[in-house]
């Protein structure tokens, strides 16, 4: 019964976004309209490396000119065993097994209560991560951004994960990256030196051991080093992943101690 008004729900979700006019739109990371579409991930697992994650991050928009109090869930629509997920949205909600929670937060659930207020014409941040850990197949999600007051008025986009398994031999081992200093205080330096990684064109991004994203950079190989501030980080410990494109290739860890 509860997985038949699960699926009810779905449908409902879907036909508000496609029925009417929904206040929220919904971009990637590259700025396209992603509304009511599938934004398509590939990579492989990652069996020795707990830490390792995908991130895909969309900003919600507020198409009213009055500010809109908005939620996110999370439906998970293909579970592949062996895999975990979560997302930030206001805050960092704490990482769920594959198939343990099919929608998350149910209006049960006291994470329901979170919200975040979108100014009109104004933007805000979704934060998506799924860990690949054994995981081989195919994990796929609808997040859904609704209005508090009118939960009908709502937008939703589907990822899809195909996650391979992980050979040794891929593109991670052409990326040689060191962080000095670590522990960081003030700054510290990314150093690709002895990189062969054919594709210069590459982003940095570094996280807390929560998943949010707090500094992005444009970078290559290139280049060879990157200085990164870390004044404004609290001490901790965060993750400095290396993506191309959708796809990350590479993930250390710096610790941060002033």
């Amino acid at each position: 019964m509860k997985k038949f008004l699960q699926s009810i729900s779905v449908i409902l979700l879907s036909y508000s976004a496609f029925g009417q006019m929904s206040t929220f739109q919904i971009f990637d990371d590259n700025g396209v309209d992603v509304t009511g579409g599938t934004y398509n991930y590939a990579g492989p697992n990652s069996p020795s490396d707990p830490y390792f994650k995908y991130t895909i991050d969309f900003d919600i928009r507020n198409n009213l000119s009055l500010p809109v109090t908005s939620k996110v869930k999370r439906i998970e629509t293909g579970t592949l065993t062996g895999t975990s997920h979560y997302h930030c949205y206001g805050i960092c909600y704490s990482s769920i097994n594959a198939g343990d929670d099919y929608i998350f937060p149910e209006s049960t659930d006291a994470e329901y209560l979170d919200y975040v207020v979108i100014p009109g014409g104004d933007t805000s941040i979704l934060n998506t991560y799924l860990k690949p850990y054994t995981g081989v197949g195919i994990a796929s999600f609808r997040f859904v951004v609704f209005d508090d007051s009118n939960p009908s008025d709502s937008a939703f986009v589907d990822i899809v994960y195909d996650i391979r398994a992980f050979t040794g031999v891929n593109e991670n081992d052409n990326v040689k990256m060191a962080l000095y200093p670590n522990p960081a205080d003030h700054t510290t330096i990314l150093d690709f030196s002895g990189s062969t990684y054919s594709n210069s064109d590459m982003i940095i991004e570094i996280c807390d051991m929560l998943g949010k994203k707090h500094m992005s950079y444009s970078t290559s190989v290139a280049q060879g080093k990157l200085n990164i501030d870390t004044e404004e980080l609290t001490d901790g410990i965060y993750f400095v992943s290396v993506r191309n494109g959708r796809e990350v290739i590479k993930t250390t860890r710096l610790i941060v101690k002033h």
